[in-house]
């Protein structure tokens, strides 16, 4: 059964939740993350677009820089012929 949460609790996340990160919130009222998410989005509240540039702006910039290719890298299939395995409508006798 859901918890109802009191008219303090509510007013708090609603004041703080655009521009302060959901653990604090949740450390304050004493509520996990999940709890802060669904008052929030009961209410229709979201994290203000200048505190997602803030906090999460460089994430994607940063993710996946050790695996990608360097200038001139080669691919390790390149000149390799595209096998798919799969072979439609051939002979069982035809070489491969």
């Amino acid at each position: 059964m859901r918890a109802k949460h009191c008219d303090a609790v509510v007013s708090f996340v609603l004041t703080h939740y655009a521009n302060m990160p959901t653990k604090e919130i949740a450390n304050a009222l004493g509520l996990t993350c999940c709890a802060v998410y669904q008052i929030a989005n009961l209410r229709g509240v979201k994290k203000d677009l200048k505190y997602k540039r803030e906090h999460h702006g460089n994430r994607l910039m940063q993710a996946g820089i050790p695996t990608r290719f360097k200038a001139g890298q080669r691919a390790w299939n390149k000149g390799m012929k595209k096998d798919s395995g799969i072979k439609i409508n051939t002979p069982k006798n035809t070489p491969l």
